[in-house]
């Protein structure tokens, strides 16, 4: 006769076990899922100090990451908030013990009541008298040795990998110290914090291909934003002076090490400032998260030091091509430019040529990766973009800054073009690229240009990628291990909850 449990798999095995245990204690009258527990103190305050709290009685909570039993004493070590203490239950001291010994597992959340101490080993511990499980786990942690390593998985389960991996939890942590400390620098300096619609009628601020949305009752398609750029400004027009948003913006492009669909974005906006205001701004935040948040001012790369200390250096884009590509387009006809393309196998979206745009992509595929040390490059073709001022030395380019760092595109800086006479002209000729194959030019925002007829003062304005800035700081190779829940393919049926519904949809859930 066949055994039904070989067939099993190791999760399902796990998964029953786990749902006996769970029985047993509902019969035994636990609440595997109480509504609240009243701890004195977090286990971070004793581990910090344990001087203060030794011999004392504490109520602490926390995960339960190890099991070990040695007859009459069990030891677990528990997490909370990254950080471990060791609790010890005994036969002659807990409070039903012997229910203790049999439902406490590993993974499960608990509660303990004891007084804080050390073992005969040393080790920093509370002994607890009483006990209470506050939330029964029904899947096992992943092997604590072992670890929990695979890429996707962690991606698509990350709240596992914040478990598992102190690392990347630290990470985050950085992450959203980041942000806050980003909010504080822009309000001390007088900015204000605003926002701006996620789903937009006309999405524009940016080149790149949106997310589509139907919106039912309007019966019309509108997009997730690619950047929130031209309602920032509108703000401007409105007579704010200084305003900055931390959000969310949406492109629906490639996956890679430095992009994904969903990412975060500050802009800033600010009254009377122009580009090179706006570069010290930015230079002097990054700087900032450096040395305050990650604690060094400097990133280390391939065995050296890089100083992010301002100012960074400011290079030209023609200048850029001459020193890094040997390239100087100022001496190059349109053919020769053509042919250096065609011999690097560059190609524009476009189906006709565009000499602006063709420079700027000599300089993305020959120059951009070579840029290690902090640089901008200032001073791009004014074909580029649509919505930054001409450069006061050559109208033939515009008045923008692009920051990099090892390599990689951290921040954009503009001195916004604020004239609607030439913002219409520009934004009706992106519509004619768009015409030619160019699917990332702009859309024609008429009501934008209308809000510039009204007047716009001068404006300096920044976009920092803030994903990619905490990457480079903490050298991470890719953007999603700072992402907190980065865009992996859809994976919608789960083999645990499967188990869970085979053993218990027939079962009252009540507790």
């Amino acid at each position: 006769m066949e055994n039904k449990d070989l067939l099993k798999t190791g999760l399902e095995i796990d998964i029953v076990d786990r749902l006996k245990v769970l029985e047993k204690m509902k019969e035994k009258g636990y609440n595997p899922y109480p509504y609240e527990f009243d701890k004195t103190n977090d286990v971070k305050e004793i581990v910090n100090d344990p001087d203060k709290f030794m011999d004392k009685y504490v109520k602490i909570a926390g995960r339960v990451y190890s099991v070990r039993k040695h007859g009459g004493i069990v030891f677990y070590d528990i997490k909370e908030e990254g950080y471990r203490i060791q609790v010890v239950i005994k036969k002659d001291i807990t409070k039903n013990f012997e229910d203790a010994y049999e439902f406490i597992q590993r993974g499960d959340i608990i509660g303990v009541y004891g007084k804080v101490g050390r073992t005969k080993a040393g080790e920093l511990s509370v002994f607890a008298e009483d006990w209470i499980i506050l939330t029964k786990s029904l899947i096992s942690l992943p092997d604590q040795w072992y670890g929990f390593t695979d890429v996707e998985e962690r991606y698509r389960k990350r709240y596992l990998d914040l478990l598992m991996n102190d690392e990347v939890r630290r990470y985050f942590e950085i992450r959203f110290k980041t942000i806050s400390y980003v909010r504080k620098y822009f309000e001390n300096l007088g900015y204000i914090e605003v926002q701006t619609p996620v789903l937009q009628p006309i999405y524009g601020g940016a080149n790149a291909k949106p997310f589509i949305t139907y919106v039912n009752d309007l019966k019309e398609n509108w997009y997730l934003r690619i950047a929130t750029e031209l309602y920032l400004k509108r703000y401007l027009v409105g007579g704010f002076n200084k305003v900055f948003e931390i959000g969310p913006d949406f492109r629906n492009e490639s996956i890679d090490v430095t992009h994904n669909p969903e990412f975060t974005m500050l802009e800033a906006y600010e009254a009377y400032a122009n580009r090179d205001k706006m570069m010290e701004i930015v230079e002097n935040l990054i700087y900032g998260i450096a040395k305050d948040i990650i604690g060094k001012d400097y990133i280390e790369y391939n065995g050296k030091k890089i100083s992010l200390k301002p100012p960074w250096r400011r290079l030209t884009m023609y200048d850029a091509l001459k020193e890094y590509a040997n390239i100087d387009v100022t001496k190059l006809s349109d053919e020769e430019i053509m042919e250096i393309m065609k011999q690097n196998n560059i190609q524009l979206e476009l189906k006709e040529y565009n000499r602006g745009l063709a420079i700027t992509a000599l300089f993305e595929e020959l120059v951009e990766d070579r840029l290690i040390e902090p640089t901008y490059i200032i001073e791009h073709p004014k074909e580029s973009t649509p919505l930054c001022k001409l450069s006061r030395k050559d109208p033939s380019l515009v008045e923008r800054a692009e920051g990099y760092i090892l390599g990689v595109e951290v921040t954009n800086i503009y001195s916004e073009l604020n004239d609607p006479i030439l913002q219409n002209k520009l934004l009706l000729e992106q519509a004619k690229m768009r015409e030619l194959g160019f699917e990332e030019a702009h859309l024609y925002d008429q009501d934008f240009v209308e809000a510039l007829m009204y007047g716009m003062p001068p404006t300096g304005g920044i976009g920092i990628g803030i994903d990619r800035v905490i990457m480079l700081l903490l050298g991470i190779k890719s953007i999603k291990e700072i992402i907190p829940f980065p865009m992996v393919k859809k994976k919608t049926e789960s083999e645990a909850v499967k188990i869970l519904t085979k053993y218990t949809s027939n079962k009252d859930n009540k507790s």
